[in-house]
């Protein structure tokens, strides 16, 4: 699934430019469902969509470290931070993973 705070015209327009609509089988934009990362509701929601998808098959990747890795933090799932500027990390947990290239996030997901 693709989650991703906004609004729905906007991200959704992006998404569709971008060529990749088809590789999500759920795309959840906050503006839609009155929750925003990094809620632990909007990760929950999400899973409900996913079913029945149990949490541990889960990886939320993403590149904000207070809303996508922190978000799924709070909802106690693995995380992805894609970092590749290589920034500190400004969390008080690391992520599960973090990741300098869209490569590397092939090789976390095998």
């Amino acid at each position: 699934a693709l989650i991703t705070n906004g609004l729905k015209e906007v991200q959704r327009r992006r998404l569709a430019g971008s060529g990749l609509a088809g590789f999500f089988q759920a795309v959840i934009v906050s503006d839609e469902i009155g929750l925003v990362k990094p809620d632990p509701a909007f990760f929950r929601f999400t899973l409900e969509q996913l079913s029945p998808r149990p949490a541990e098959e889960v990886l939320v990747i993403g590149d904000n470290p207070h809303s996508d890795i922190q978000g799924g933090h709070n909802a106690g799932l693995a995380t992805c931070w894609y970092n590749p500027a290589r920034l500190e990390n400004p969390l008080p947990d690391p992520p599960t993973y973090e990741v300098r290239s869209l490569r590397e996030i092939v090789e976390v997901v095998g």
